[in-house]
């Protein structure tokens, strides 16, 4: 997806204040919810997962599960709420190639 595209500095692939924040995501819903809300702590539109069973409400990006996202960028950054009073789940990532930061010579 971002293979011939230049990359500095940040590469977003989510943002929820876009007009179409999951627009190059897959989504998958089964007795749960994803919608845009404002969060009263950050005074902004975030996206709310929320599910009865987390294996069943997820997005994933690439859509297409044989493309890859070719980040070139050695960083990953997720920002990631848990709301109080709800089950704690830690998001998962799986990279297709790894290691996500180049190998580095020693001096």
């Amino acid at each position: 997806m971002f293979k011939n595209t230049f990359q500095s500095g940040f590469l977003s692939i989510l943002y929820s204040l876009g007009s179409k924040p999951l627009q190059i995501w897959e989504s998958e819903v089964q007795n749960g919810s994803i919608k845009r809300i404002t969060d009263e702590d950050l005074q902004s539109a975030v996206l709310e997962l929320a599910s009865a069973n987390v294996a069943t409400t997820y997005i994933a990006c690439p859509a297409d599960p044989n493309a890859t996202l070719g980040i070139k960028l050695p960083f990953l950054v997720m920002v990631v709420r848990l709301k109080p009073g709800r089950p704690a789940v830690a998001p998962s990532l799986v990279a297709s190639t790894l290691p996500l930061v180049p190998d580095c010579k020693r001096h």
